[in-house]
This record gives C-alpha cells, sequence and structure tokens, in this order.
C-alpha cells in the first residue's frame, strides 16, 4: 500500500522487499546494463579474486532500493532521487531485505518567490508559484543480508506528490 506525503513522519518504517537473485537474474540484469564483469557470472574467476563465489551486482541491489521506494510512494509520489553506498557483497541464490526509516522531512510552504541580483522577480502571469520540494530522508536500514544480518547502505529520497 502507498503512503500519503500526510502519513510520512520521522520513525515511520517502509515496508520491507525481499528479494532473491537467481544466477538467471544476473544474467538478464548483465545484458541489460552491459556490466558483463566476470565476477557476476564466471565462480573460478570470482574464487580467483578472492571471492567466495559469484556476487550479485550492486547496481541491481541499487535497483531493488528504486522499487522499494516506488512501491512505496505508489502510482500519485514522485521518486525526484536517490541514492546508496556499496558496504558489502551478496551472493545469488540469498535473501535480500530491503528496507528504509524515514528521518527526517520537510513539508512544502504555500507559495515561493525567487530573486535575482537586481531584487525580487515578478513571476509571468501563466506561471504557477512552485512549492518547495517534499523531502524524506531515509536511512541505514537499506539493504540487509538475513543470513549475516549486515548493514548494506544509506537512502535519501527527496520526492513530491
Amino acid at each position: 500500500m502507498a503512503a500519503t506525503w500526510d502519513e510520512v513522519s520521522e520513525g515511520m518504517e517502509i515496508p520491507t522487499l525481499k528479494k532473491n537473485c537467481s544466477t538467471q537474474q544476473l544474467v538478464v540484469w548483465a545484458a541489460g546494463s552491459g556490466d558483463f564483469y566476470q565476477i557476476h557470472y564466471d565462480k573460478e574467476f570470482a574464487q580467483n579474486n578472492k571471492l567466495k563465489d559469484i556476487i550479485v551486482h550492486g547496481a541491481l541491489k541499487n535497483a531493488f532500493l528504486g522499487q522499494l521506494l516506488h512501491d512505496w510512494v505508489g502510482r500519485n509520489g514522485k521518486i525526484q532521487s536517490f541514492g546508496c553506498s556499496y558496504r558489502a557483497m551478496d551472493y545469488p541464490n540469498e535473501d535480500i531485505l530491503c528496507r528504509g526509516i524515514v528521518t527526517g522531512s520537510t513539508k512544502p510552504t504555500a507559495g515561493s518567490s525567487s530573486t535575482s541580483k537586481s531584487g525580487p522577480r515578478t513571476p509571468r502571469a501563466r506561471r504557477r508559484p512552485r512549492a518547495r520540494p517534499r523531502w524524506c530522508s531515509i536511512s541505514p536500514a537499506g539493504l540487509d543480508g538475513i543470513s549475516e544480518g549486515r548493514d548494506r547502505g544509506d537512502l535519501v529520497a527527496p520526492f513530491g506528490v
């Protein structure tokens, strides 16, 4: 169920998204992203690079976080931007939990004005005053591997409705 802006509050948990990548999903992601680095599909190559197995693409995990936010804000919401940091590796056929907690937000103001070096600007008749964006900080629940309980990432998601 999508959250409305009026429901968002500090400390609110975003519903968890559980993912489990198969090696087939990694191949499809590699084809779509162009990331054919062998650590994502060649077990021997990965092990020769001191990894225990092939690993899930970091950008795919980032996409999972995008899906988490997209599902949370729903059809009427808009994600302006978000990002994450990669802190640990994940392996195929292991559960990955995507989570988030709202750590702050700012409500939009009723109108805004702008100024320039020559003083306040007068908006043109056709322009509507723009509301300030609604910001929602979501942090370090990020990606969490169930098996080892690793804390994976930070996520900041300004969005508008």
